[in-house]
């Protein structure tokens, strides 16, 4: 199960997965259910609020496809506003962020590259090609998945490394990567500061 905690709008909700496919939204100060959201076969990996706490994104991996989908819901009503599956050909769903501009992307991941699109619109945002000695890992025995973290502008990406490094790449493909070292042993959580 997974929880996640709006911060912004007129009252905070929480929001609950249960394992199952459903979703709980509650309000944080009463526990009262506000609404229950129901979207992943599989159950939900992932929640995150958008910064004006009105919409909650819900990733999930489907087992018997290995691949993923991601829902964009309006928290108050429990109606889906944007959902995408992610392409065969794009491999597994890493992972989705939220951008300044309020728009929800996902990013789902090969071996060779990560792809990043726009949820709503279902446009490719860019294509990053991945280190070859990029790190997927996987937790208590589901499959193999990247995870990396994109900024909180949209414009970096941190990528584990089996080596024990982080790359950050650039989404521009004429910036320089980055290469951070000092860990002793696998990274496997990765998370950006607000600025």
């Amino acid at each position: 199960s997974h929880l996640a905690v709006s911060s912004g709008g007129d009252r905070a909700h929480n929001a609950f997965s249960t394992g199952d496919e459903r979703i709980l939204v509650l309000d944080a100060l009463t526990g009262q259910s506000v609404t229950t959201l129901s979207g992943h076969e599989e159950g939900s990996e992932e929640l995150a609020w958008s910064a004006d706490g009105k919409r909650l994104a819900t990733s999930g991996l489907h087992e018997h496809e290995g691949r993923g989908r991601e829902v964009v819901w309006d928290a108050a009503t429990g109606k889906a506003l944007a959902e995408w599956s992610v392409p065969e050909k794009e491999g597994r769903l890493a992972f989705g962020a939220w951008l300044p501009d309020g728009r929800r992307v996902y990013l789902s991941a090969t071996k060779e590259s990560v792809t990043l699109r726009d949820v709503s619109a279902g446009s490719e945002l860019a294509v990053v090609k991945l280190p070859a000695r990029s790190l997927f890992t996987s937790d208590l025995g589901s499959p193999e998945r990247l995870f990396a973290r994109l900024s909180p502008d949209g414009k970096r990406l941190a990528i584990p490394c089996a080596d024990c490094s982080v790359v950050v790449e650039a989404l521009d493909p004429a910036a320089r990567s980055v290469v951070l070292r000092g860990h002793s042993g696998w990274v496997e959580r990765l998370a950006w500061s607000p600025d």
